[in-house]
């Protein structure tokens, strides 16, 4: 098991249900690259049970890619794989609590919310981190109802022209997913991690989904990709736009 830190132990900003924050500290997801990567977890059961049973409003809210009761869900996460080993890890007492947020410094760039909705979590926490850390990649689906704070770190992710313009409109920076290789906008660019992007970057490296303050990485173009991941075909996003 991978080398973690139990980040934040405490109620979901988003319920007040028990959650926890563990951090990873190295990833050989080839997309992302070599980042640390953080997830949320409800504390009372595991993920796959937890979306089974429809109690993951506490982690991910009214995300629409949570599909209902586990089934029809549109997430990329399988969370029979690293979300279940993490989570059961946790729960064996195998991750040390984080001594102080300078473990992230020098070291590799952050994934807020490898699984889970980083709006979940107290915002402070995130903010000590990205402090710390050389870099990130962020996105909430909380976006209309989160603290606008957020919106410094993390990418609004909205899967319709009509949530594009409205985010926009509150000042979010976003990341987009369509069914449609001819769908981008004007201030869209593909997601350099994609074929659709030249599969040029890492996320590592690229670092464009960092919402409003360092926009200059991305010259404050918002991302669109592709659907992709084991729900991709769950996920509606053309009759929508």
């Amino acid at each position: 098991m991978t080398h973690g830190y139990v980040i934040y132990n405490g109620p979901s900003m988003l319920t007040g249900a028990p959650i926890v924050l563990i951090a990873t500290m190295a990833s050989r997801n080839s997309k992302t690259g070599d980042m640390v990567q953080t997830w949320i977890f409800d504390q009372a059961e595991s993920p796959s049970d937890t979306n089974k049973k429809g109690n993951d409003t506490s982690i991910c809210g009214d995300c629409p890619l949570r599909g209902v009761n586990g089934k029809d869900r549109g997430c990329y996460v399988n969370l029979y794989r690293g979300p279940n080993a993490i989570w059961k890890a946790w729960k064996d007492r195998k991750y040390d609590i984080c001594p102080t947020m300078l473990v992230f410094k020098g070291r590799r760039a952050v994934r807020l919310g490898a699984y889970g909705d980083p709006a979940a979590v107290p915002i402070q926490i995130w903010r000590d981190m990205v402090a710390a850390s050389p870099g990130w990649t962020a996105y909430t689906h909380q976006w209309e109802t989160c603290d606008e704070r957020f919106k410094e770190f993390c990418m609004a992710s909205v899967e319709t022209h009509e949530q594009y313009w409205r985010a926009k409109s509150m000042g979010w920076r976003t990341f987009r997913i369509t069914q449609d290789p001819e769908d981008i906008l004007s201030n869209e660019i593909w997601c350099p991690a994609t074929p659709e992007g030249g599969n040029n970057r890492q996320c590592a490296t690229c670092r464009a989904c960092s919402g409003t303050r360092f926009k200059k990485i991305a010259r404050n173009r918002d991302i669109v990709a592709m659907a992709h991941g084991i729900g991709a075909k769950y996920i509606k996003t053309k009759e929508l736009v």
